[in-house]
């Protein structure tokens, strides 16, 4: 290979990174915050083995967000 395509293909690699690596940070940070906000909502919706969040302020163990053993399959996938 000639030594000016080399040239040419280091310069375009080096300008695409330029023009895409400012925007990597920010699309990674956002993917990582929607996904941990993603993970908070799937593990307060599932229900517990024992007693729940409910049931530690007093209320029944079925005030869950799908009832008692409706999402648990579903979530628990979800979780692991």
């Amino acid at each position: 290979m000639p030594s000016e395509i080399k040239w040419a293909i280091a310069i375009a690699v080096g300008a695409a990174l330029i023009l895409v690596g400012w925007k990597l940070p920010f699309l990674l940070n956002t993917v990582h915050v929607l996904v941990c906000f993603l993970l908070i909502v799937v593990v307060l919706l599932q229900s517990g083995k024992a007693a729940d969040l409910a049931g530690a302020f007093g209320g029944a163990g079925s005030q869950t967000a799908f009832g008692p053993r409706g999402a648990a399959t579903f979530l628990s996938k979800a979780t692991t």
